[in-house]
């Protein structure tokens, strides 16, 4: 059985000295695994890695983003490294296979957890949550250090921040996916489903200021079903030129109490 995607990347950074780098040359990593890297102008993928004989490497579209090339790359590393996927001659990566939200595409989902884990590694990213409020700001100071997307940073914090959190990435006015951990009450809308009014979210999406900063809104205008009391704190703003936004919902005065359900 294979271990954890986490558990490899943190051995790559390991074998090859670069535990506390932050943020990691992901091509240097490329280059000490012995990995080739190519950008070539390719149609239809992100990233492909592969293997002939014993000769491998990584081909990236061209024109990525600078932090858009990073994820890919290191999501292609992943494939390298991850030993199930050894088992194939290529394993190439389509634009929704990097995708932060929470569906299962195998593989793909491996590797994008193994790219989190190389780019932003926990043992790093727990200290930078451990003052402060958990907040699109707080993101965006983890995006700024390991030299990720903002949707990447505020995943890690939803992962990492052992308190009730949750992402939705909206777009035009719809919900596109959202993601909970650690207790975040179930109730959130679906994909396709409008952004709830009298919302920070809902407020971009009129033209109007987001803020990276959490502001208290009302629980039941997100979670309307949600049976217990509780303070629901929302940052959101919108993802550059796009018609997307950001937010990032979290309750900071969570009672562990498992006689009390949400």
């Amino acid at each position: 059985m294979m271990l954890d995607p986490t558990h490899y990347a943190r051995w790559v950074r390991k074998v090859h000295s670069m535990e506390n780098d932050a943020p990691i040359n992901v091509d240097q990593l490329a280059e000490k695994c012995g990995i080739a890297v190519h950008e070539d102008s390719i149609q239809g993928f992100l990233g492909l890695w592969f293997q002939v004989r014993d000769r491998e490497g990584i081909i990236l579209a061209e024109g990525l983003t600078r932090r858009r090339r990073r994820f890919t790359l290191a999501h292609e590393l992943g494939h390298a490294c991850l030993p199930a996927h050894r088992n194939s001659r290529a394993l190439k990566c389509l634009d929704r296979d990097l995708t932060e939200a929470d569906v299962d595409r195998g593989p793909e989902t491996e590797a994008n957890a193994f790219a989190a884990e190389l780019l932003a590694p926990r043992r790093l990213v727990v200290p930078m949550l451990s003052n402060g409020a958990l907040s699109i700001r707080k993101g965006s100071q983890i995006a700024d250090r390991f030299d990720v997307s903002l949707s990447c940073a505020v995943r890690r914090i939803v992962e990492l921040g052992r308190q009730p959190t949750a992402m939705v990435l909206a777009e035009a006015g719809s919900v596109l996916w959202c993601v909970r951990r650690h207790g975040f009450p179930f109730g959130l809308p679906s994909s396709g489903e409008p952004v709830p009014p009298d919302t920070i979210t809902a407020d971009i999406g009129a033209g109007r200021d987001g803020s990276a900063d959490p502001q208290a809104v009302d629980p039941a205008v997100w979670l309307p079903t949600a049976r217990k009391r509780f303070t629901l704190l929302e940052s959101a703003v919108p993802l550059g030129s796009t018609q997307q936004v950001l937010s990032l919902l979290w309750i900071p005065d969570f009672d562990d109490d498992p006689e009390d359900e949400y």
